[in-house]
């Protein structure tokens, strides 16, 4: 497993659970924009199609942050800041490097 995948893998670890107490506090917003997030990670995992990365980095992650940015629920901003932008800011890196 590359470090990229562990990183997709850490992402999922976190992001499910939120998921499933967002279902069971019947939030059906944060369940439909965190499924929307989450649904194409494991299709990422193994990829060796730099391109497919850059565009969950670029294009999928921004669209998340920009829901999350206008909900004021403090469960999602503590998800992103202790564990999704650690995992994004390690990826970025590894994305770099291979960019290059």
């Amino acid at each position: 497993m590359s470090e990229l995948d562990e990183q997709y893998l850490l992402l999922l670890q976190c992001g499910l659970p939120a998921l499933r107490n967002a279902a069971l506090a019947g939030d059906l917003e944060h369940c439909r924009i965190e499924s929307e997030h989450l649904h194409e990670i494991p299709s990422l995992t193994g990829e060796s199609n730099l391109q497919r990365h850059l565009f969950y980095m670029n294009t999928s992650r921004r669209v998340y942050l920009k829901w999350a940015a206008t909900m004021d629920r403090e469960n999602v901003s503590a998800l992103i800041e202790h564990f999704y932008t650690p995992a994004w800011n390690r990826m970025a890196q590894i994305l770099e490097t291979q960019n290059r």
